[in-house]
C-alpha cells in the first residue's frame, strides 16, 4: 500500500511543520557590546533577557538584566566599559533548529518553562525566535478557531 501525505503544506498538522514557518524576528545582544548598552537595549525592548551572539551572528547563549547587574554593578565594575560576554549563560539557552518541527519547539519551551526559543541554522546562526503565542496562533489558523467560513472557505464577517 502506498503511503500518502497531503499535497499542501496546509494539510500537515501544525506540530509537524518546520518551526521556520512561524519564526519571528529576534533581537539579540552581541558579546562585545557594553553592559550599559545591552541593558538599554533590553529596556527598550521591554525584555528581561535576550539571546547573545558572537560578531559572526552565531548563538552563544543568553543573558538577563539580573545577571548583568549582579555580575558587573554588583562587583563594582564599570557597565560602560564591561562587555556582555563574561555574563552570558552559555549552557541551557533554549533553541531549536529552523527545520525542526513546531512540536519540537513547543516541547523545548515546555521543558525549560519559557515562552520562546531562539531559532538557529544548522551552523547555529541566530535566525529568529519561536514563541508560544506564535504556535497558538498557527494552531488557531489551522483549525479556523473563532472564525466563521463559507462553503468555499472564505472568512465570513463576524457579528452577522
Amino acid at each position: 500500500m502506498e503511503h500518502s501525505e497531503g499535497n499542501s503544506k496546509e494539510d500537515k498538522p501544525v506540530e509537524t511543520k518546520p518551526v521556520k514557518e512561524i519564526m519571528e524576528p529576534a533581537a539579540s545582544l552581541e558579546t562585545k557590546a557594553s553592559v550599559e548598552s545591552a541593558l538599554g537595549e533590553l529596556k527598550g525592548q521591554g525584555a528581561h533577557s535576550a539571546p547573545v551572539t558572537d560578531p559572526q551572528g552565531t548563538l552563544v547563549g543568553k543573558v538577563s538584566k539580573h545577571q548583568m547587574m549582579r555580575g558587573v554593578a554588583g562587583m563594582g565594575h564599570d557597565p560602560e566599559t564591561s562587555q556582555v560576554e563574561p555574563e552570558v549563560e552559555k549552557e541551557g539557552a533554549p533553541y531549536c533548529y529552523e527545520n525542526e518541527t513546531i512540536g519540537k519547539a513547543e516541547e523545548v519551551m515546555r521543558e525549560v518553562k519559557v515562552d520562546e526559543v531562539s531559532v538557529v541554522s544548522e551552523k547555529k546562526k541566530l535566525l529568529g525566535k519561536a514563541t508560544m503565542g506564535g504556535i497558538e496562533k498557527e494552531k488557531k489558523k489551522r483549525t479556523g478557531e473563532g472564525e466563521e467560513r463559507s462553503a468555499d472557505g472564505t472568512q465570513l464577517e463576524s457579528g452577522i
